[in-house]
């Protein structure tokens, strides 16, 4: 990695740049108290022979870039050496480009590697992308019975997704997820108040799922996942519990009605 410094000073208009005098001090070292450092260093090259390269600058000492450099480069092992591991070097290699843009850390080693070998996109996306593809790898296994994966896939699209589908990979914290348990709580307080009602149309409502328009739909990334069913035998019983638990409910909430009814008419009387 080759280091070195430069400034914002200019001369009749153009920015001096590397070629300031004051960078050096007499003995021609570097001067501690003038500009910032910068730094350069050559990548593998890509599959087709041209040349890839990281620079960075505005770092305050000569220690700080070469930690820094050292650390990206460690996140840029991960990936296979040579051409298999190209595209992803060059997907880690805009995340470094981008936290650096933003002046932020670096993506955590351990967490970068856990991606990679799950099979995960290095490309900045949303936790819906990530679980959707999360999904997709192990259907595509055989990691699940068919039920399992329905579950599994039923529990993410209906309530992952509407809470936190949209939130980046990366900002994803427990707060999100902590919201989304109140969020679950608010909507079982609604419907045991739905099912405790007196008015009849009201407890009809009890089963029927409603978009909440308040939060924000999430929509796969162009060219991304597509929902895998399970085989049919486990799709048709799944749909079959789903129907027989709806239909209890339903039978629940109209034994209640006519209880109520009931009590009512005989007041009347």
């Amino acid at each position: 990695m080759k280091g070195f410094k430069r400034c914002k000073c200019r001369e009749d208009g153009r920015e001096l740049g590397a070629s300031c005098p004051k960078l050096r001090r007499r003995d021609n070292s570097w001067n501690p108290a003038h500009g910032t450092w910068y730094g350069k260093t050559e990548l593998p090259s890509g599959p087709g022979g041209e040349r890839v390269s990281l620079r960075a600058g505005s770092f305050a000492s000569q220690d700080e870039m070469t930690e820094w450099f050292d650390e990206a480069l460690h996140l840029l092992s991960i990936p296979e050496k040579g051409p298999d591991g190209y595209e992803v070097r060059v997907q880690i290699l805009a995340m470094i480009r981008e936290s650096r843009r933003r002046k932020e850390s670096l993506p955590p080693f351990d967490e970068m590697r856990r991606r990679y070998a799950a099979g995960v996109a290095f490309s900045d996306g949303d936790t819906g992308d990530y679980l959707l593809g999360w999904l997709d790898r192990h259907e595509r296994a055989g990691d699940w019975s068919g039920t399992t994966a329905h579950s599994y896939r039923r529990t993410v699209e209906r309530l992952f997704l509407p809470a936190f589908g949209t939130v980046p990979l990366g900002k994803l914290a427990a707060k999100h997820i902590l919201d989304m348990f109140e969020e679950i709580d608010r909507a079982n307080a609604r419907l045991l108040a739905a099912k405790e009602s007196g008015d009849p149309d009201v407890r009809r409502t009890v089963g029927q799922e409603e978009a909440d328009p308040g939060r924000p739909e999430f929509r796969p990334r162009r060219g991304g996942h597509r929902r895998a069913r399970p085989p049919a035998g486990d799709l048709r019983q799944s749909r079959c519990r789903d129907t027989a638990e709806r239909k209890q409910e339903e039978s629940h909430a109209q034994d209640q009605a006519e209880a109520v009814d009931g009590g009512a008419g005989a007041g009347v009387a």
